[in-house]
């Protein structure tokens, strides 16, 4: 009576050969695929969501379109600019200019739909208690929050350039872009740096338990090119999954 592991025998005799016979093209075809997959690997974390925004019929994805189709709302997907001056107040001249000038850079992006801050409503709710601190709700013009999710960079770059003009009239003035969609992003990105951190630190051990356990370099290697090859193509194939 066959085992099932030898009736299997047979067919996986002549998968050996026939790859045997063709092990000149497999390693071509391989060595295309991990080459291909690595710079969608690269580009992984761009596409992949860390939370239920975009996915269809969920609560928030409903909640989005309604924003968008019943209500145009042109903070759909908002981003808050916080502002801190330790040695200037929104009572003097010079901050509110620095907060024009702030409004000003932020519109002429042609991805923003709205501003509102203090320029727009003195409002007590704008400003701290001391008058040093404000904030500035920016509305994205975004097919989805991954779509708003890209505009993260850009939007801190044109920030930067503000703080910069303004940094020897307003000393210690300091600029932040918050809320969900740029946490999402930084999110992502630091789960990302963590993880190749933690396996730049355990790749020495697991080498050096490979070599222990197998006695030979190149056999102890094995186990972790195989590893490093999966974890490229499947990131690779998240990333076009993720398109």
């Amino acid at each position: 009576m066959h085992t099932g592991s030898n009736r299997m025998a047979p067919l996986f005799h002549a998968l050996g050969t026939w790859l045997y016979r063709r092990r000149l093209a497999v390693i071509v075809a391989w060595v295309l695929i991990v080459f291909v997959a690595f710079f969608g690997a690269a580009r992984a974390p761009d596409v992949l969501r860390g939370s239920a925004a975009g996915i269809p019929n969920s609560s928030s994805a409903l909640a989005q379109e309604w924003l968008r189709t019943e209500f145009k709302s042109p903070y759909q997907f908002p981003f808050i600019v916080t502002v801190a001056a330790d040695q200037a107040t929104l009572d003097e001249p010079t901050y509110l200019a620095m907060l024009e000038d702030l409004q000003k850079a932020i519109t002429s992006k042609v991805y923003v739909t709205r501003t509102f801050s203090y320029l727009d409503r003195e409002d007590e709710r704008f400003r701290s208690a001391d008058g040093h601190r404000t904030f500035m709700v920016v509305g994205i013009d975004a097919s989805s929050f991954l779509d708003a999710e890209q505009r993260v960079p850009e939007t801190r770059r044109e920030m930067a350039a503000v703080a910069q003009r303004w940094r020897d009239k307003i000393p210690g003035l300091t600029l932040h872009l918050t809320g969900e969609i740029p946490i999402g992003y930084d999110a992502t990105r630091m789960i990302a740096q963590d993880t190749s951190t933690a396996e730049q630190r355990i790749l020495p051990l697991a080498l050096a338990f490979l070599l222990f356990a197998f006695g030979a370099v190149a056999a102890a290697g094995i186990p972790v090119l195989l590893g490093a090859l999966a974890a490229v193509t499947t990131l690779g194939m998240l990333y076009v999954v993720g398109q």
